[in-house]
């Protein structure tokens, strides 16, 4: 296996990021549908990841309580897992959740498009 040389990654990185903004022209007449999109797995994520944020947090909870009476450490271990907990598992499910959906989102269009394709040709 060869090593690849780290600034032709940032190169191939730095070119698809101005192809990528220079696409964002196109973007205006479908501008509503993209937000449309956006909101509908904003609101459809919301439960699941209050759900899932809860049943993290509870864990979080228990274990700096235990680890925090086997110290000696007191309240102070569970207040800590609880700032721990909202600054970053928070951020780190919504973007696990958003990505599974977008990413199920997109398989399911694509196998839609390929049954098409063979139904279409079936006939």
């Amino acid at each position: 296996m060869s090593r690849r040389d780290p600034l032709e990654g940032l190169g191939e990185w730095a070119q698809f990021m101005w192809r990528a903004l220079r696409e964002i022209r196109r973007l205006g007449p479908l501008a509503s549908e993209v937000l449309r999109q956006a909101a509908i797995i904003a609101t459809g994520s919301t439960l699941v990841i209050v759900f899932v944020t809860f049943l993290i947090g509870g864990s979080c909870g228990v274990e700096a309580s235990f680890v925090g009476r086997q110290v000696g450490a007191g309240i102070a271990a569970p207040f800590f897992a609880s700032v721990v907990h909202v600054r970053d598992i928070v951020p780190v499910l919504f973007g696990m959740i958003l990505a599974a959906k977008v990413g199920c989102g997109m398989v399911a269009e694509l196998g839609l498009c390929a049954s098409t394709r063979r139904w279409t040709r079936s006939r």
